[in-house]
């Protein structure tokens, strides 16, 4: 198969929602989309992250002619919650200001309901 055909079934016949397989392989959305409806081919790397993610191993036989076989491995675990390395400090302080700002909305709605009953 070729790249992007085994990548499209893969994605196709997996778990995992275009947003989630967007998260785990570090691409857009739109990049997926572009991949399922045939615009681009995605890259060497990003097959074979496609093959580590559902438990086989890419074997090419040449730069466009690709195959999955059992790696012999179950497929890992994935965390869609969490990311798979440490955060940064900037990660960090993102987050809590995200949630500041999520405390901030939820309490102002139940302010603005209240105000209209």
């Amino acid at each position: 198969m070729t790249r992007l055909e085994i990548a499209v079934d893969s994605l196709n016949n997996s778990r995992y929602t275009i947003q989630q397989w967007s998260g785990i392989l570090g691409v857009t959305r739109d990049t997926i989309h572009k991949w399922l409806a045939g615009v681009n081919s995605p890259k060497r790397s990003a097959v074979n992250h496609i093959a580590e993610v559902i438990g086989k191993t890419a074997i090419f036989h040449s730069n466009n002619d690709v195959e999955f076989i059992d790696s012999g491995k179950p497929a890992p675990a994935i965390d869609l919650g969490k990311k798979n390395h440490a955060q940064t400090l900037g990660q960090s302080s993102l987050v809590e200001e995200l949630v500041a700002q999520v405390q901030y909305l939820r309490k102002r709605v139940e302010e603005l309901e209240s105000q209209s009953e």
